[in-house]
């Protein structure tokens, strides 16, 4: 059984409730990666079932909400919006959620990153430590919906697809409940209910999807092309069927999406091999192409984290900031390494214990690597 603060789940359903007795307006407010756009859309389809109407979808994400809170905070407001529903962000979200209390904003957030030592004001229900995707959270609060709804249990059944994708992208720890969760999931797929789903399958010429080649169809659809809601994953789950055109034009745009994201993987690892090498005690690696696509600076640093083990980060410039995604290997935790750091040397940091990032000035680059590299050697 999956362990978490029952209690709060409890008051996120009530005010669920409550929010759909008076019809309020809500917004969903998710993730741009595989498991922030699959928990959105479990919460999407599931509150769609049980007869809400009155809310909108932001999948500006992490950047959305750390680096514009204000902002998109503001425009909610003056959107009518009284509760946000934040997935697999916002846990660090403090001042951002303080300020929505302010607007009259009420949050429920349903995550699974290392927590502050302070958490944000509002109904907080997370999971940190790597068994769970934010996904698997998401479905934990649906779960709750549907015992106060008096549902059958086999109602849960249809989101397991979603929450398989999730368990898989984000590298989540496959204990016996997540490889139920990814058995099922598939079984789901194979069963043709998401079309364009098994359209990309049949693209990329898998036969029959199973647990082991699960991940082949998971890379292809991990490349957010922004922060937006033409988010590739998100179309393709919730295309209609029957529109065989779309369907091919949207699987096409996937797959040719994913081949130009490999060639910027390789040319970035390419890039920064003669420079990287197994005596850095913390890898640092710069991306040099303009506006590269969310997602692959992690799997880069993933590149280097594994040939050389060590924590690796790869980092993009843009103006004055830099902003980096770092993976480790287990015996390192990047988060506990970033809080390590003065906090006044970045904008924002957090993440995993195996996968974090930051924002920060670029003039602060020097002083940060000196910093991981000194934990480094303290832990080692």
């Amino acid at each position: 059984m999956i362990d978490l603060n029952q209690k709060n789940i409890l008051k996120a359903v009530k005010r669920l409730e409550s929010a759909k007795k008076k019809n309020e307006k809500i917004v969903l407010w998710g993730d741009y990666d595989a498991d922030g756009i699959a928990g959105t859309l479990i919460i999407y389809e599931a509150l769609k079932d049980l007869g809400f109407e009155n809310f909108l979808i932001s999948l500006s994400g992490r950047e959305g909400i750390y680096d514009k809170g204000e902002k998109e905070i503001e425009k909610l407001a003056e959107n009518g919006v009284s509760l946000a529903i934040a997935v697999d962000i916002g846990v660090s979200a403090v001042k951002e959620i303080k300020f929505a209390r302010k607007k009259e904003i009420d949050f429920i957030v349903l995550d699974h990153h290392t927590p502050p030592k302070v958490l944000p004001e509002g109904i907080i229900v997370n999971y940190p430590g790597g068994r769970l995707a934010a996904a698997g959270v998401v479905l934990e609060l649906v779960k709750g919906l549907h015992r106060s709804r008096k549902l059958p249990k086999k109602e849960i059944e249809k989101f397991f697809d979603l929450a398989a994708i999730a368990t898989v992208a984000d590298k989540i720890i496959l204990t016996a409940a997540n490889k139920k969760i990814i058995s099922r999931g598939v079984k789901n797929i194979n069963l043709g209910r998401r079309p364009a789903v098994y359209a990309l399958i049949k693209k990329i010429r898998i036969k029959k999807l199973t647990p082991r080649n699960f991940e082949t169809l998971i890379v292809r659809v991990d490349f957010p092309e922004g922060a937006n809601e033409k988010n590739n994953l998100f179309q393709l789950m919730l295309a209609a069927p029957g529109n065989k055109k779309e369907i091919k034009t949207l699987v096409d745009k996937i797959e040719n999406h994913y081949q130009q994201a490999q060639k910027i993987i390789r040319r970035t690892i390419k890039e920064n091999s003669s420079e990287v090498s197994a005596k850095s005690e913390v890898i640092f690696a710069e991306n040099k192409i303009n506006r590269p696509m969310p997602g692959i600076n992690g799997l880069v640093a993933n590149e280097f984290s594994r040939k050389f083990g060590r924590p690796a980060f790869v980092f993009s410039q843009s103006g004055d900031k830099i902003k980096a995604s770092g993976r480790a290997q287990k015996k390192f935790n990047l988060v506990k390494a970033l809080r390590s750091c003065p906090a006044a040397l970045f904008c924002n940091a957090g993440g995993h214990p195996g996968a974090a990032g930051f924002k920060a000035p670029a003039e602060n680059l020097g002083k940060i690597k000196e910093c991981l590299k000194n934990y480094y050697q303290r832990k080692k």
